[in-house]
């Protein structure tokens, strides 16, 4: 298999990797969501870590659906959606410091599974496939009403 070809099996096999990353992110809004530290046992306190759990498994639930369905069809939107998921890994990374799995996560998203199929959402001008259908070869003739 040539470097290229490698690089296009890569891109079609990246939604494998988010999707691996979106699973673990909602394994990780549940173990949130039931908080064992006794500091975050505090009623004023554990209510905003339970949303922070929820809305962490809200998140990867899109991020699912976007996954298996527009960005594996190949949409843009999808791709440039996506972002969002290295970017709130970081967030989380940068509120919660010892999450260190967070950060390596975004990582790993970002690289393997957004960068490397670029050319798939962005093929070279050569290849890109036109969005204007080609006019007919024998348009009928118009009647006018003289």
């Amino acid at each position: 298999m040539t470097g290229s070809g490698r690089a296009e099996a890569y891109g079609r096999n990246a939604w494998i990797i988010l999707f691996a990353t979106a699973v673990l992110g909602i394994f990780g809004g549940v173990s949130v969501m039931v908080p064992t530290n006794p500091t975050y046992q505090l009623p004023s306190v554990i209510w905003i870590i339970r949303a922070w759990g929820l809305t962490w498994i809200g998140f990867n639930i899109l991020a699912l659906v976007l996954i298996v369905g527009p960005y594996r069809r190949g949409e843009r939107w999808a791709w440039y959606t996506l972002w969002l998921m290295p970017l709130l890994l970081v967030g989380y990374f940068v509120l919660s410091p010892e999450l260190t799995m967070n950060l390596v996560l975004a990582i790993l998203s970002a690289a393997l599974g957004l960068l490397l199929p670029y050319r798939r959402y962005f093929p070279h001008a050569e290849q890109q496939r036109s969005r204007v259908r080609p006019a007919p070869e024998n348009p009928s003739p118009r009647h006018s009403d003289e």
